[in-house]
């Protein structure tokens, strides 16, 4: 099964889908096809927390950086949405 993670920039936070038939009974239908698995953050600058999260990646060990743009950061967290560091800061 597929993850595809999406930085909900009007919301702040990210969320985690899976491309699956039919849904498991612990996820949310969205669409024929896609579950929403779940979602984590905020508005903020904490950690964890987003200002327009605005591109995503994931590692080689499954870790998720977001482009925390409005933080002017990246965000590095676990594929559960625990946090686990940031780095960067807005230049001159």
């Amino acid at each position: 099964m597929d993850n595809v993670f999406v930085g909900d920039y009007g919301n702040n936070r990210v969320r985690k889908f899976q491309l699956s038939s039919p849904c498991a009974s612990t996820t949310k239908e969205i669409t024929p096809g896609v579950c929403l698995i779940r979602k984590w953050g905020s508005a903020g600058h904490g950690d964890g927390q987003f200002n327009i999260p605005y591109g995503i990646d994931v590692d080689s060990h499954g870790k998720v950086l977001v482009v925390d743009n409005g933080n002017s950061r990246i965000q590095k967290i676990n594929n559960d949405g625990s946090f686990i560091t940031k780095w960067g800061s807005l230049g001159p």
